[in-house]
């Protein structure tokens, strides 16, 4: 409804590097599948921690899944 109100000149599109679906890297076939989460602003997870394998799956280095699993009380 907001949008709907700003003329669409003024929209702005984020790049890809931002709000990479996490949940979807391995079915990403496209050419803007990131090599790793470090390589990306933001991501999205929707829930992707959840799963009990979700450190191993996640395509990342240790570094930044520790710290993921720290913030999540993981570790």
């Amino acid at each position: 409804m907001i949008l709907s109100t700003i003329p669409t000149e003024e929209l702005q599109e984020f790049p890809n590097t931002y709000n990479y679906p996490l949940h979807l890297f391995t079915e990403d076939i496209t050419d803007n599948r990131p090599a790793g989460m470090e390589d990306l602003v933001t991501f999205r997870h929707e829930g992707f921690h959840n799963n009990a394998d979700w450190f191993e799956r996640m395509p990342a280095n240790d570094t930044l899944k520790n710290w993921i699993a720290d913030i999540l009380g993981q570790i």
